[in-house]
């Protein structure tokens, strides 16, 4: 499941809507450190929403709350279920709460890689970096009051050797087919090519020994 993405600043979110709108390309992905902001569940960030027709960013927290659970958050939304639903929280939000995540790539943990956690020290899954390699990665989403979730879905061959779902990824000329279009033919990912990038191993400890003579 998608746990972790970079996610965009405000006037980021803004000129990804100018050019969605004007149908113009674009721009790469900025490399200076302020590109790595990380989102992960309980983050509040700007998604883009359809307003009475026009795009807008509104500020949203990504996990909506469980119905049955106060304590439990849904940040992810499988697509099959919530198209399958007559009713129910995924059936109203997919029909009328579908909103789009712009992120410079998500991240997805490895299904038999791990490494050591650089906080803690102990063996973790090791995680790995999608992105679209002509500029933001837009993941599909629903929302649902002042809450998102990302949508998800089988795997096409860039994510299926690591993990066995990944987010409905939407390419820039996709993005009004799932806001007010055929959103459901969008489940199948198959012809999408991300680029993929493993996180770092950790550098192995020095042992070099200093002499003291």
């Amino acid at each position: 499941m998608c746990g972790r993405f970079v996610y965009l600043e405000w006037d980021e979110v803004l000129d990804v809507i100018q050019r969605i709108v004007m149908h113009t390309p674009f721009e790469p992905r900025p490399e200076w450190p302020a590109g790595r902001r990380i989102a992960r569940p309980g983050s509040v960030i700007p998604v883009i929403s359809a307003e009475d027709e026009n795009l807008a960013p509104v500020d949203l927290r990504w996990g909506i709350p469980a119905p049955w659970d106060e304590g439990k958050t849904l940040f992810n939304t499988r697509i099959e279920t919530a198209l399958g639903q007559k009713d129910g929280i995924w059936s109203d939000a997919i029909r009328h709460g579908r909103c789009i995540v712009p992120t410079w790539g998500f991240f997805e943990p490895s299904a038999t890689e791990t490494t050591l956690s650089p906080r803690t020290g102990r063996p973790v899954k090791r995680q790995y970096e999608f992105s679209l390699p002509e500029g933001p990665t837009l993941l599909a989403g629903v929302r649902v009051q002042e809450a998102f979730s990302v949508v998800t879905t089988e795997p096409n061959a860039s994510v299926a050797p690591i993990h066995d779902r990944m987010p409905v990824v939407l390419r820039q000329d996709e993005a009004r087919q799932w806001l007010d279009g055929d959103f459901a033919a969008l489940s199948d990912r198959g012809g999408v090519v991300l680029d993929v990038k493993a996180e770092p191993l950790p550098k192995p400890p020095d042992d070099r020994q200093t002499s003291l003579f």
